[in-house]
């Protein structure tokens, strides 16, 4: 996992401060983010399953909802999805479906 820098920090690439003081930028205290995007519809079960695990799993993640955000829909076609949700990893990889099994493996 790629290393970075944050002040005197060394942190990996998913952990990120928290809560920032915002008078001086201070860093208060650190919590794993893990990035998950999900791209979900309107009136889609699996998207409302696939965002209830999440959050009932305490994985952070974005949605973009495409009946909201029609920009992503052409994305997604072009990378073969026909079906939402989509859900993008921390890694890069991404799967159509309600699949806890592989949302369990963030947990």
């Amino acid at each position: 996992m790629p290393l970075t820098t944050y002040g005197a920090f060394l942190i990996d690439f998913f952990k990120i401060p928290a809560i920032l003081n915002n008078i001086n930028n201070e860093l208060i205290s650190w919590e794993v983010f893990i990035m998950v995007t999900v791209f979900s519809k309107n009136n889609c079960i699996q998207c409302k399953m696939t965002k209830k695990f999440l959050q009932q799993h305490q994985i952070n993640f974005v949605e973009h909802n495409i009946d909201e955000q029609p920009e992503y829909v052409d994305q997604l076609k072009a990378a073969g999805f026909l079906a939402t949700p989509v859900v993008k990893l921390p890694n890069g990889s991404a799967f159509s479906g309600f699949r806890p099994d592989r949302l369990q493996a963030l947990a």
